[in-house]
């Protein structure tokens, strides 16, 4: 859950409209929107004014120590705000300037909690994180949900075999690993085909489906024909709307995914 105050009302409907499909609490006063930071992952500050009792507000808030949900302060750029957000400087505060936000309000905050804006890197934290797999698959995981150090641009792998010799693997090896150890009653298929058509909705806002599946090795259709099928939804609303193919990963998820199983050595 994202926790949200902002001081005017233009700048928080800005924000919500940049943050469809996520869960978002707003507070309409200072002392609420210390409440749901409890709760919260994320707590996003939008502030008109700055001023030296808002940052003293701020250090309050979010105590800016080793633990507790990180802050973006969304505020107009200028030198006097700088310097007083550098006062409270800290790895869990966030600086985007109203005018970018646009562009950077969801880079930032899907870099601090991508479970937000990018559930297939949610899962795949999950996987690597929870359970001991072999590490081929391991590596593999990493690619699909682009938790490796590649760029986050460089395109899924198309197909099991590609992943396989990714991971140092033969492909049998590779599929009996993912039926062993996976609690997902899924084929590496059907994940590669979500991490495509995810991989993709976030290319858009910059380039062309065309040039998408140009850079992916496939047919616009291929992607196309994935929108339908796993989100039930063409390509066009998917960009419109990712918040309905994130809902629709995660259903997906819920059906495919099995009891907890015990951790098993590699």
């Amino acid at each position: 859950m994202i926790a949200m105050y902002c001081d005017n009302q233009d700048m928080r409907q800005r924000i919500e409209g940049l943050l469809t499909g996520v869960e978002l609490r707003s507070a309409e006063r200072p002392d609420g929107f210390r409440d749901l930071l409890q709760g919260a992952a994320v707590g996003i500050a939008g502030m008109e004014r700055c001023s030296d009792e808002d940052v003293h507000w701020l250090r309050g808030s979010f105590a800016l120590g080793p633990s507790g949900p990180s802050c973006i302060v969304v505020t107009p750029l200028s030198l006097t705000r700088l310097q007083r957000l550098r006062a409270i400087e800290s790895s869990r505060l966030h600086v985007v300037w109203a005018e970018e936000v646009n562009e950077r309000l969801g880079m930032i905050l899907d870099r601090i909690d991508p479970a937000h804006l990018n559930p297939l890197q949610h899962l795949g934290r999950h996987l690597v994180r929870d359970y001991s797999l072999h590490e081929s698959l391991a590596k593999a995981i990493r690619q699909i949900a682009k938790l490796s150090d590649e760029p986050e641009f460089d395109p899924p792998k198309n197909s099991v075999s590609e992943l396989a010799a990714y991971a140092g693997v033969a492909p049998d090896a590779f599929r009996r690993y993912w039926r062993e150890q996976l609690p997902l009653r899924c084929r590496p298929k059907e994940l590669l085909n979500w991490a495509l058509l995810i991989w993709g909705i976030r290319r858009r806002s910059a380039v062309s489906w065309a040039k998408i599946a140009d850079a992916a090795g496939v047919r616009r259709r291929t992607l196309e024909r994935a929108a339908v099928r796993l989100a039930g939804c063409t390509l066009a609303t998917a960009a419109r709307h990712p918040d309905l193919v994130r809902r629709r990963f995660n259903e997906w998820v819920a059906t495919v995914s099995l009891p907890r199983m015990p951790r098993v050595r590699s």
